[in-house]
């Protein structure tokens, strides 16, 4: 009924003469068969004895729409540099496609960080180095490879934002999380020079990133997800969690949203958001563990704050965990947090459900490498609630169990869970054997067809 009555308000704009959001309009095409027949750029990614630290850099924002410049601050100390912009997607298992390459800029080095005491934020202020149209860049995530002369090299996350979400597949990027765990300057969300203690209270975006070879959390534990789902055709829509933190109504129709392996930082805009859009008939896929866990605010200039402490936070909605505000874990993913550092065996509970089809696994049949780093389980059983697999698992010398469930929501959509970060992380990127790879990607693309399809049965 939502989806029909945006039609039907497009429909009216049109004879009225109004505005409408894009994102309430008829979907926009993109043909994402036709760019996935494009060919790959095979030499596209950057050895790990590349990412050296002597060449960084970061982008002015972490996403733009197609056609809209943004600036690029480098650091490096060979003579020059170049930029190449690299679309993520299938493109015949190659995995990227570059769709522009910059002249040899000349290197410079950058001012240290600024570090304010008190929060321990850390800002880089760089001097612009390259300024970058977008122009006639297809919609999507994309990694800027930036290599210096002497070949040391880092990327820059960027989503192209698609111009409608309307009866799409939507990704949500997870930058606040990328954001949390990076410590350039000294300090991330978790510790400083000193600990837990002086961990950052603040992270800016204007600095240059540490994880994923300056990728962040984007090419561990969501590149993969995306892949499939261009490799299925499926043209879903990328955006970044500030995106939606900013613009709530940018997931206005969307039929489905998808989140990586590694969501745990959330501003309360975006968690109402997507909330929301499941009230409103959007199906909900997390193909990760511990999501939505730590509440944030999104500050000017392109600030995170997250005090992890109802005292210290001088906020009356103080930036802690979303349980301690009434707001659970389940109630969104169906599962809940449990623990870290997790090993285990993925373990089938019932081979017949639809998300298993052209698998032909057995009951308490077992896959490794699937089973790692967080895993969430089930704490809230409900009729509506179907266990797909119960993982035995231990963290530390804990024994204890990892869920995989798919929830029927009362708007008629599904909600799926993987609970377990390894997911994507670990046997979707290949590193857990060629059954498991086999196993892993069938089942995505399950829930991702399913995703995309008109039918929106649930379980």
């Amino acid at each position: 009924m939502t989806r029909l009555l945006a039609r039907a308000l497009g429909a009216l704009s049109l004879v009225l003469g109004l505005t409408v959001p894009l994102s309430a309009a008829e979907p926009i095409a993109f043909d994402v068969v036709a760019e996935n027949a494009l060919p790959g750029s095979p030499q596209w990614q950057i050895e790990h004895r590349q990412f050296t630290k002597k060449t960084l850099a970061y982008a002015s924002s972490e996403s733009v729409r197609a056609g809209e410049s943004f600036d690029l601050a480098v650091a490096c100390r060979a003579p020059s540099f170049t930029v190449e912009a690299l679309r993520i997607g299938y493109y015949d298992n190659v995995g990227a496609r570059a769709v522009w390459q910059s002249e040899p800029r000349k290197c410079r080095t950058q001012p240290n960080a600024v570090v304010d005491p008190s929060t321990h934020l850390a800002t880089a202020n760089w001097h612009r180095s390259i300024s970058i149209d977008t122009t006639d860049w297809p919609e999507g995530a994309y990694v800027l490879k930036v290599v210096a002369a002497d070949r040391s090299a880092t990327y820059v996350d960027l989503v192209v934002r698609s111009e409608s979400v309307y009866d799409r597949v939507v990704f949500i990027s997870s930058t606040l999380t990328s954001q949390a765990y990076n410590n350039w300057g000294g300090a991330n969300a978790y510790r400083g020079s000193k600990g837990f203690s002086t961990r950052a209270r603040m992270l800016s975006y204007d600095r240059p990133q540490l994880w994923g070879l300056g990728s962040g959390k984007f090419l561990t534990y969501e590149a993969p997800v995306i892949r499939r789902a261009e490799a299925n055709g499926i043209p879903i829509a990328v955006l970044t969690d500030v995106d939606i933190s900013r613009d709530p109504s940018l997931l206005a129709g969307a039929r489905s949203i998808v989140f990586g392996g590694h969501a745990e930082y959330w501003t309360q805009s975006l968690r109402n958001a997507v909330t929301d859009a499941r009230d409103r008939g959007t199906n909900l896929l997390f193909f990760g563990a511990n999501t939505s866990y730590w509440r944030v605010r999104l500050e000017q200039p392109r600030t995170m704050t997250v005090y992890k402490s109802r005292s210290a936070d001088p906020s009356p909605k103080p930036t802690i965990r979303f349980r301690d505000v009434g707001q659970s874990d389940s109630e969104l993913t169906a599962v809940t947090y449990n623990c870290f550092p997790a090993k285990g065996s993925f373990t089938i509970s019932d081979p017949t459900s639809w998300v298993f089809d052209g698998t032909g696994v057995r009951k308490g049949q077992t896959f490794n490498g699937i089973i790692a780093t967080e895993i969430d389980k089930l704490v809230v059983r409900s009729s509506r609630v179907h266990v797909l697999a119960n993982s035995p698992a231990t963290c530390g010398r804990r024994k204890t169990h990892s869920m995989m469930v798919l929830r029927s929501e009362p708007s008629g959509v599904f909600t799926f869970a993987s609970g377990t970060m390894g997911w994507v992380s670990k046997a979707m990127r290949g590193s857990s054997g060629k059954e498991t790879l086999q196993f892993v990607n069938q089942v995505t693309d399950n829930l991702l067809l399913r995703a995309a399809a008109r039918d929106d049965a649930a379980a």
